[in-house]
């Protein structure tokens, strides 16, 4: 969670004001949507495997596609309401 809120969360920013959005309010939210933090947490996850050596970054990518597969069901369950 630290890696999103202090790096990760730049990277999906396209303007400054998203920056507050990304930063502070999406990763409240995960607090309350457990989908919502396995999601950020596969994307700090995948993050990190790009500033490593390819060898060390595969655990990174994998633990990011793990984090990913929990987020899906209860995503999909989440919108379906």
């Amino acid at each position: 969670m630290h890696k999103f809120a202090t790096e990760t969360y730049r990277s999906l920013c396209v303007s400054e004001p998203e920056k507050v959005t990304w930063q502070n309010l999406v990763p409240k939210l995960a607090f309350k949507h457990r989908y919502l933090m396995h999601g950020i947490l596969s994307l700090a996850s995948l993050y990190i495997a790009t500033t490593l050596d390819p060898s060390h970054g595969r655990h990174y990518v994998g633990t990011g596609l793990e984090y990913h597969s929990m987020s899906l069901e209860p995503f999909r369950m989440a919108i379906d309401i």
